[in-house]
């Protein structure tokens, strides 16, 4: 088109056969195999051999297993800037907790950890949203991107943990987990909300037999790290089921111990004493 305006706003730098440098302007951020080999050295970790910085991880598992629960102690250690959290060193970030099922429950395991870890006060930087964020709502989404640059704004320079808990709740209950349109929507979501510099957890349920999570893998795909929370025995794992980049995938183990027979939400004390117990005796 006649009018169509330039929109050429980037340029590539390089060295020629001479090693006479050239310049070129371009339509897209084109760079060179040289200078992103030299970029490319050690990851970025949030959580160190997890998560990386700014990547978006999906954690899923059966009824039980934990998972809200690994979520919650893993975002309040980060929001506390405590060093290590299950032997592996983190970095310290804003908290933003959607907790899409509701806030009576959180609430109670908020409770749980201040009083047992001995904290006067919760974090001031640990904010939470008791109700869903409809991930196939971009006028939702973009709500809460918003928010999140706010956050990260109002404190800046830091880096920004969100944690989704959980991905069914924020279906609004017409989204359709076994839609391959539907993940890779949510997918495309999770890149937006990293876009100003967060790193993304996703909390997701397994499925029937527990080795996989639930729906379409279409989300799975679009994901750099996949956590897999499985009880065995006296133990809860914590699987590494998918890394796009950093390693091989494996296991950490953890006792599961002072579980109340009546249930996790009963008995807030035994939750509180199984999460410390949890940090301080990791199976090797």
């Amino acid at each position: 088109m006649e009018n169509e305006k330039d929109d050429t706003k980037q340029h590539v730098v390089y060295l020629g056969p001479d090693d006479d440098a050239k310049s070129v302007d371009t339509h897209l951020p084109w760079t060179t195999a040289a200078s992103l080999e030299e970029s490319s050295g050690s990851i970025d970790w949030l959580v160190h051999g997890l998560i990386p910085l700014r990547a978006f991880a999906m954690l899923f598992g059966k009824p039980g297993t934990m998972k809200s629960f690994l979520a919650l102690d893993l975002a309040l250690a980060i929001a506390r800037k405590r060093e290590s959290w299950a032997d592996r060193s983190i970095r310290g970030a804003i908290v933003i907790y959607v907790a899409a099922e509701g806030q009576p429950g959180i609430g109670a395991r908020l409770r749980a950890y201040r009083v047992h870890t001995g904290i006067t006060e919760l974090p001031w930087n640990f904010f939470l949203l008791g109700q869903p964020v409809f991930l196939l709502d971009r006028k939702s989404v973009n709500r809460l991107i918003e928010d999140i640059k706010g956050f990260r704004d109002a404190h800046s320079p830091t880096e920004v943990f969100v944690v989704i808990d959980t991905l069914g709740a924020c279906l609004a209950g017409w989204g359709d987990e076994n839609n391959s349109q539907h993940m890779e929507s949510v997918g495309e979501q999770m890149r937006l909300i990293r876009e100003p510099g967060a790193t993304v957890l996703l909390v997701h349920h397994a499925t029937k037999e527990g080795t996989m999570d639930r729906g379409h893998g279409s989300l799975r795909d679009r994901a750099d790290v996949v956590l897999k929370a499985e009880v065995k025995g006296n133990r809860l794992t914590l699987v590494v089921d998918k890394r796009r980049d950093g390693g091989v995938t494996g296991a950490e183990g953890f006792p599961r111990r002072l579980i109340p027979d009546g249930g996790l939400g009963t008995d807030v004390p035994d939750v509180a004493t199984f999460l410390q117990k949890m940090r301080e005796e990791r199976v090797q």
